[in-house]
């Protein structure tokens, strides 16, 4: 689904969700309520979502945009905007002026609301994508966006490649916090 609409690589969580029909996750309320009280806390709030692969990691922030509608949703989730990067779109060109100019739009239309939430699929792929293109100051921007409060992020990433994400910048920790996710 192209997110022209607003000039950025980005799905809006409830165009996302909607990709996906019949949505439901089951069994999995813990993980939820844990990655929602990450959410507000006030350090560290910014999730590193790691598993195994085919554990749902994307099922997990699928679910939260889902749980937007139950009744008994805390206000703070309900209140937050999550959108979906969509990676193969901004990298689509290998223009690194292109690219620039969309990891630019999409900051500024997440910045616009302190309750929005970057969530990146595969942050592997985006962080390779960025090295591979001459981009890696994108990381240092969203890393400088989380560090101001700009918003938050929900990066995904299979075990095998935490690594790639850990190593991206010394101050990881300091605005991530890690939740793995077992199978169900």
């Amino acid at each position: 689904m192209s997110s022209s609409s607003y000039g950025a690589p980005l799905v809006r969580g409830k165009e996302y969700l909607d990709k996906y029909e019949g949505f439901a996750l089951k069994g999995r309320d813990s993980e939820l309520k844990n990655i929602a009280n990450i959410l507000m806390r006030k350090d560290a709030s910014s999730i590193l979502l790691t598993g195994e692969s085919g554990v749902g990691l994307t099922a997990m922030t699928l679910g939260l945009q889902a749980s937007k509608t139950d009744l008994t949703a805390p206000l703070d989730i309900v209140s937050k905007r999550f959108y979906w990067l969509d990676i193969n779109e901004m990298f689509a060109s290998g223009d690194p002026a292109k690219i620039n100019s969309a990891f630019e739009t999409t900051r500024a239309t997440l910045s616009r609301n302190p309750d929005s939430v970057l969530i990146i699929e595969n942050a592997p792929d985006f962080i390779n994508s960025a090295k591979s293109t001459g981009s890696t100051h994108m990381i240092n921007g969203l890393m400088a966006d989380l560090r101001a409060g700009k918003y938050q992020a929900i990066l995904e990433a299979p075990s095998k490649n935490v690594a790639t994400v850990l190593e991206c910048d010394g101050n990881f920790p300091e605005f991530f916090t890690t939740l793995e996710i077992r199978e169900p």
